[in-house]
């Protein structure tokens, strides 16, 4: 297999705890119990969405080997939020993601497709390849300064 690094890529919508709920459902248990401990909505939703993520890119991922489709080099995949309907089948055909000791999520029953997940803001993103992963996602902001500042340049 000669897989690059493929970066699936979504932006959780404004979910209302309604919505959330119908997501919850659906998900993995492991998945429920770790957006069960955090205590704002938009961290368990960044939460939930990542699991329904992984999900779709574990899907894509299968359907680009099963037809022996190359992976662009390091390809970005925007992939929107699917149907509840949808994301209840891609969640039941993704492998139960496990954690190792220090907290990285992996296929136990598929331990060659490596992936990391991550979220920050409003964006959540999984890296999938066939050797060992990271990605992490950080929101930038602008820093203003009030008073012109002077660089000094120490060679």
């Amino acid at each position: 297999m000669d897989m690059k690094a493929l970066i699936y890529v979504t932006e959780p919508v404004a979910w209302t705890e309604e919505t959330l709920a119908s997501y919850e459902r659906i998900s993995s248990d492991g998945r429920r119990r770790k957006a069960e401990k955090l205590k704002n909505l938009p961290d368990r939703v960044r939460c939930i969405r990542a699991g329904i993520l992984l999900a779709q890119a574990y899907a894509y991922e299968k359907n680009r080997q099963m037809i022996r489709e190359p992976a662009e080099a390091d390809s970005l995949i925007w992939l929107p939020l699917p149907s509840v309907q949808e994301a209840e089948r891609l969640v039941r055909e993704c492998p139960v993601e496990a954690e190792e000791g220090n907290g990285k999520p992996f296929f136990p029953k598929e331990r060659q497709l490596h992936f990391s997940l991550s979220h920050a803001g409003a964006f959540v993103c999984c890296c999938m390849a066939d050797i060992p992963v990271g990605i992490d996602v950080e929101c930038l902001s602008l820093i203003h300064i009030s008073e012109p500042t002077r660089l000094r340049c120490i060679s």
